[in-house]
């Protein structure tokens, strides 16, 4: 068959939608007028407004409210009939008149406007406290007929438009000799084709709080209008007048009949949370979903990383309790496991089920106006010998709790918004009692060495996962030098590299020496580290040095006197039984000497780096018979005697008590160098009956003391 002219208009009743929708039930929604009850397959629910009644409205209500404060995005869905004959309209509509809302008059009203005839107030019979966009699918423009004016302002039928409907200022009068008609101001207005074309539209409605902006969007049609408030819109008497406010649909037949229905495909934002995820190590923080990461933190396989995620269920919410159920998803690699496989809900333990790169754990029952913290802790567990791993590790949650809420994220898996670095790898270590990771910590705890002393260091070298490392030092460097030293292996000296068949095994301790014999008096610091096998380095180590003097006693005399025979001995005693040898300008050979600083000239001499004082002592010992050693003369009571030159007047005097010979005074000259020979010089002894003849040797034996100990 075939048929000319203008195509055939198929006409069909309400039919199911074929997209997902929100499972609707009659706790979810109020009906009010004509609506009719739920229809639908689970998951493909509508509600049928008008049907093929004539002059007839109805309203869908969700009888939760929504919330101003904050953002929402409500996506629904609309059907109009196709028939011969065009019925008014359907009309999207958020007011706080409550939920059994509905225009007094039906038809040219869709259930929402005011009375169509002119009244005082002009908003009489309209839904109070309202906003609504329309779906007009009929001209009115005639009074005859009882078409009523209300879209006189307009010039085709099919439109999409909005305006407040418990507004005066929405409306103004037609004027007329015999009636005055109502006439709606209309905004935005939208022209389309067909708004009855027995298809379902899906129609959206984003609200952002910051900027009391609304957005709709019809895309079907071609429609996008984003329209803001007015700035008191909530507590607008005419408006919203601060009560709970309401969104659905109304709708209305006139003249003639058309079904009309609706379904909500997505309702965001009548749950308001805010969710935020964090990661740390011993309370040092890794990642922040409120930061992005620019660098990330590194993680040793020996640490534990602690998660926590924080759900904040905000008062302002719509819905204020959710029961058991709603799902928070974690990100976590395979890699990483649960430690314990303990996961706290605000320190209450709770199932969870381990995806392959993610942990979905189920909530308990929440109520609006608390926070809630999900709690666990992973570890990387692999170890690879003599092998470096590095593994970008994603932190990110995913609500996927409630159809009533907008979707959170925190952080963000895709782009690596937050995210630390495991490195599976493990850096050599130094241990050393005066080592340390700390410059400033090595110049507290300094260590003294004195000149005549070599530096000494025993140095352990410790890995987990490594069987070669090498020991670098920079050498001796000045503190300065160490505050800017950088680890350069092509630069630094290499002291050791130690080898070990397996990880059972421990590293050879090294011992460390540097000679100071030549080194200036100074402070130092000595820089070690260590690399593995992989290339890891060691943290640097450092050990500060405090080079310091000390005192010597670099010359003392070595004194020979004139030879006398026994008889000139008693000849030359004075009255008090003393008889005096002088000194005769020669010295023993100081080769059997064990006097420190001994020399053949007659000099006393003395030199202080270190920061005391010092004092020199010296005591006469016994006179032993050389070659024999048996005793000549005993050192109690002879004396050594330095007197004035030509007075016999000792000025110094060194006998077998131990006494003061010289010192250095705190502010005086440190060091000390005087030439004997410029005093006269006696050995005194005690003539006894029991001398007898040979060649005697006394130690004379000088003791240099510092004030400080070292």
């Amino acid at each position: 068959m075939f048929t000319l002219g203008l195509p055939t208009k198929i006409f069909a009743s309400v039919v199911q939608p074929t997209f997902s929708t929100l499972p609707l039930s009659d706790n979810m929604i109020s009906t009010v007028g004509q609506a009719g009850e739920v229809k639908g397959e689970e998951g493909y629910n509508y509600v049928q407004i008008n049907n093929s009644q004539t002059s007839s409205s109805g309203a869908v209500w969700f009888k939760q409210p929504i919330n101003f404060q904050t953002d929402f995005s409500l996506t629904m869905a609309i059907y109009i009939e196709n028939t011969a004959n065009d019925s008014d309209g359907i009309a999207f509509v958020m007011q706080s008149q409550g939920l059994s809302a509905l225009a007094d008059q039906t038809g040219p009203t869709l259930g929402v406007w005011a009375d169509t005839e002119e009244t005082n107030p002009l908003e009489k019979g309209a839904i109070q406290n309202g906003f609504a966009i329309e779906f007009d699918t009929f001209y009115n423009n005639s009074w005859a007929g009882g078409d009523k004016q209300m879209d006189k302002d307009l010039s085709d039928s099919h439109h999409i438009a909005w305006a407040y409907s418990g507004k005066s200022a929405s409306y103004y009068s037609a004027g007329g000799l015999l009636r005055a008609d109502k006439v709606l101001n209309h905004n935005d207005v939208a022209y389309v084709n067909d708004l009855s074309d027995g298809q379902w539209h899906e129609f959206t409605v984003q609200y952002t709080a910051i900027t009391q902006q609304l957005r709709y969007i019809v895309a079907d049609f071609g429609v996008d209008t984003t329209l803001k408030f007015d700035e008191n819109f909530m507590s607008d008497p005419e408006i919203f007048n601060n009560a709970p406010v309401y969104f659905g649909f109304t709708a209305s037949n006139g003249g003639y009949a058309q079904e009309k229905a609706i379904s909500f495909i997505d309702v965001k934002g009548l749950i308001d949370l805010d969710l935020s995820i964090k990661t740390s190590v011993e309370s040092n923080t890794l990642t922040d979903s409120h930061t992005q990461t620019i660098t990330p933190q590194i993680v040793s396989t020996d640490q534990t990383i602690d998660y926590s995620t924080t759900i904040e269920y905000k008062g302002s919410s719509s819905i204020t309790e959710l029961e058991k159920g709603s799902e928070v998803s974690i990100e976590l690699p395979k890699e990483l496991s649960v430690v314990d496989n303990q996961v706290l809900i605000s320190g209450e333990e709770q199932k969870y089920n381990r995806e392959e790169n993610s942990l979905l754990i189920s909530l308990p029952a929440i109520e609006a106006g608390n926070t809630y913290n999900i709690t666990f802790s992973a570890k990387y567990e692999e170890i690879s010998l003599n092998q470096n791993v590095s593994k970008n590790v994603p932190v990110a949650a995913v609500w996927r709790g409630n159809v009533y809420s907008n979707e959170a994220v925190a952080g963000n898996t895709s782009y690596f918004n937050n995210y630390y670095l495991i490195v599976e790898s493990w850096p050599p270590t130094i241990s050393n009692q005066g080592l340390y990771n700390s410059l400033e910590i090595s110049e507290i705890n300094s260590v003294e060495y004195r000149q005549r002393r070599n530096i000494y260091l025993d140095i352990q070298i410790n890995d987990e996962n490594s069987t070669s490392v090498a020991l670098y030092t920079s050498g001796l460097l000045t503190r300065g030098e160490a505050r800017d030293y950088q680890i350069n292996p092509s630069l630094d000296e290499v002291l050791t590299t130690q080898e070990r068949v397996d990880l059972e095994h421990t590293f050879d301790n090294f011992i460390y020496e540097y000679d100071t014999s030549d080194l200036p008096i100074a402070n130092y610091t000595i820089v070690f580290y260590a690399v593995d096998q992989e290339g890891n380095n060691s943290d640097i180590y450092y050990v500060c040095v405090d080079f310091k003097g000390i005192a010597t006693l670099d010359e003392v005399p070595n004194l020979g006197f004139e030879t006398l025979t026994l008889n000139e001995i008693y000849r030359l005693k004075d009255e008090s039984g003393y008889i005096y040898f002088k000194y005769d300008g020669h010295s023993f050979d100081t080769s059997e000497l064990t006097t420190e600083g001994a020399s053949n000239n007659q000099k006393i001499s003395v030199t202080n780096t270190s920061e005391g004082t010092w004092q020199l002592e010296a005591v006469l010992g016994d006179f032993l018979e050389v070659g024999t050693g048996n005793l000549g003369i005993k050192k109690q009571g002879t004396e050594i005697l330095f007197m004035t030159p030509g007075t016999m007047i000792p000025g110094l005097t060194i006998s077998s008590e131990s006494q003061v010979i010289a010192k250095q005074n705190s502010s005086g000259i440190p060091n000390l160098s005087a030439d004997l020979q410029t005093a006269d010089i006696y050995l005194r002894v005690k003539v006894t009956d029991t001398l007898i003849s040979g060649t005697f040797q006394a130690p004379l034996r000088w003791t240099l003391e510092n004030s400080i100990s070292y």
